[in-house]
């Protein structure tokens, strides 16, 4: 066949350790795939047999985006997929204790992100609070917590479409002064 093969869809990105991204994503079935190419930021960076891949040279403060192509069993190449950049949490805190997290938006499925959750963690790593933000990228935590100096966040997107992997952010430490 000389039919061009469809580009890989909805991508889904994790963060893991801050140091590594683990990929996953999908593929019409009607095209038998003999090899994906995954580039970051329009370098190859690798090649996978399956629909999955793994980023072992990812920096948050990078901002690495990936795209994947494949080559089929009758060697015609499919357009490069859509762009996925990981979802990059930032955060600062205020002089009155408040803090302000803000992300980027995940672009890396075809019918977008159905919400956010913002998980906050205490330093030993217990989950203390979760916010559902919707489509909304910031969050203000200014919660009161006369137990807890150091919390860790991390953002995860959940798609539109079910049966997709959900995408999470780097994680990052955040310590109030004493009062």
């Amino acid at each position: 066949s000389t039919k061009i093969p469809t580009a890989a869809e909805n991508i889904s990105t994790n963060v893991v350790d801050n140091s590594r991204v683990e990929m996953v994503w999908t593929q019409d079935p009607a095209f038998a795939t003999s090899s994906y190419v995954i580039l970051k930021s329009g370098t190859s960076i690798g090649t996978a047999a399956t629909t999955t891949f793994t980023d072992s040279g990812y920096s948050p403060e990078a901002g690495s985006c990936y795209t994947i192509s494949y080559t089929d069993a009758c060697n015609n190449k499919s357009p490069a997929s859509i762009e996925a950049c990981p979802i990059n949490l930032s955060g600062s805190l205020q002089p009155d204790n408040v803090i302000n997290l803000s992300w980027t938006p995940y672009g890396g499925w075809k019918n977008g992100v159905d919400h956010y959750i913002v998980e906050k963690f205490s330093e030993q790593g217990t989950l203390l609070q979760t916010f559902d933000t919707g489509l909304a990228t910031v969050l203000t935590d200014d919660e009161e917590d006369l137990v807890n100096q150091v919390y860790l966040y991390r953002v995860t997107a959940f798609p539109v479409d079910a049966g997709l992997v959900n995408s999470t952010s780097n994680t990052i430490t955040v310590i109030k002064e004493p009062n």
